[in-house]
């Protein structure tokens, strides 16, 4: 399985690593973006949709929230948390980031609603992903994010923006009191939260 990545952004061309390698890229390069999924083939831009459509993914369920005005990313992203919760999966085993900007990104391990999850990948993820989303569908949530391709840049955690803020992970316990205040005290600085629990079946959402 491969995934790509971008140390700067833009317009830079997307370089492939093993997916068991990631960490060490990350650790030397401190990449701005690294693909959230992880492909079976290499891909690139030149690749047919064709093509495309017969690749394998693998990696968490994500959701992306996006807003001008941060509150109601704020009230969405919460809301979106607390539908899952009533499904019976515990905050503790999300990972939810604040993105240092404009949203947050929540991301959903494959244990929880995945039995055994196959290390070979999955046709159509992303829009499997994607159909979930819109069972979920909250405002700010960005839908672009679920697109056939290369996995989809992702932004790293702990990397310092062109904003000088961080993308940083945030502790469960802040998720039902958080305010816009806390999101800019959060942010200021490349600290991550390293906590949670371990993924288990959600068997709602599995369904």
């Amino acid at each position: 399985m491969y995934r790509y990545y971008q140390v700067e952004g833009g317009e830079e061309a997307w370089k492939p690593v093993p997916d068991t390698h990631v960490s060490r890229v990350v650790a030397e390069k401190s990449p701005m973006f690294v693909t959230v999924l992880a492909t079976d083939k290499l891909v690139s831009r030149e690749t047919t949709r064709e093509d495309k459509l017969q690749i394998k993914y693998l990696g968490p369920m994500y959701f992306d929230f996006d807003s001008q005005d941060i509150k109601l990313a704020i009230n969405d992203m919460q809301s979106l948390c607390g539908s899952l919760l009533k499904m019976g999966l515990p905050l503790e085993q999300l990972s939810v980031y604040a993105t240092g900007s404009k949203g947050f990104h929540v991301e959903v391990p494959m244990e929880c609603f995945t039995p055994k999850v196959d290390r070979r990948g999955y046709l159509y993820l992303p829009l499997v992903y994607k159909a979930v989303a819109l069972k979920l569908a909250e405002d700010t949530l960005d839908f672009r994010v679920y697109s056939i391709g290369m996995g989809r840049m992702w932004r790293q955690p702990g990397v310092q923006r062109p904003n000088g803020r961080y993308k940083v992970r945030i502790d469960p316990s802040l998720l039902d009191h958080l305010t816009e205040e806390m999101v800019q005290e959060l942010t200021s600085k490349p600290d991550q939260f390293e906590g949670g629990a371990e993924p288990d079946m959600c068997v709602d959402l599995a369904v």
